[in-house]
């Protein structure tokens, strides 16, 4: 029988999307499907989105950066 993966989020008071993004990517999400699906929103015509990974305070961790413009 095939091991299920679940992930169980309790924000009890909200949750940042770009963080929840950036962890759910980090943790082995369906990366292209994600990117796919992205490009699908009626977002305007110029922007941009990445994910990239940074160090703050001897942690890492991943951010997810959307910018919009031009």
């Amino acid at each position: 029988m095939p091991m299920s993966k679940i992930l169980y989020l309790e924000p009890f008071s909200g949750i940042a999307g770009d963080m929840m993004v950036a962890a759910l990517l980090g943790l082995g999400a369906d990366g292209e499907e994600f990117w796919a699906r992205l490009r699908t929103l009626p977002l305007p015509e110029h922007w941009a989105a990445r994910r990239e990974a940074t160090e703050r305070g001897g942690m890492r961790a991943h951010r997810f950066l959307v910018e919009v413009g031009g």
